[in-house]
């Protein structure tokens, strides 16, 4: 087992690092400054050009943005009464929201729900007390099981 702890760099570490490396700086000196082994370093410079470490990602926004924030709306009606929305609910509302904005060439893709989603709404369960009931439902409930019940027996 190796004695040595890892360490573990910050964005801006990094980030210094790969200028070191491409104003010309050893590989072997930067190691030694940052108590590091050389291929730490080579690490570093290597996933610097296979991911977007260092690169701030683009938020895109949706070219209908009628439709966008009718359907954050709806959405946010049907939550606060407590009614679970599923994907192609979603996809239909934004359909419909089109429609009835005259956008004729609007498709409401799997992609564009899920940016939505990223965008827009926190992915989580609906949890906690009930809403209340309303009382009509309840009696005409009751109602319909007592005479159910009544054939019965």
């Amino acid at each position: 087992m190796s004695s040595q702890r890892r360490k573990a760099f910050t964005i801006e570490e990094k980030g210094a690092i790969i200028c070191r490396l491409e104003n010309g700086e050893s590989n072997s000196c930067l190691a030694k400054e940052f108590g590091v082994g050389h291929s730490t370093i080579s690490m570093i410079f290597k996933e610097s050009f296979n991911s977007n470490v260092l690169k701030a990602k683009r938020l895109r926004k949706s070219r209908q943005e009628n439709v966008d924030q009718a359907l954050i709306q709806w959405f946010k009606n049907m939550r606060n009464k407590g009614i679970p929305i599923s994907g192609p609910m979603l996809q239909e509302k934004a359909n419909g929201f089109a429609a009835r904005f005259g956008i004729l060439d609007f498709n409401c893709s799997a992609s564009w729900i899920s940016r939505f989603k990223v965008h827009n709404i926190v992915a989580g369960k609906i949890v906690g007390e009930s809403s209340p009931v309303d009382q009509n439902s309840t009696t005409n409930w009751l109602i319909s099981v007592a005479k159910f019940t009544k054939t019965i027996f």
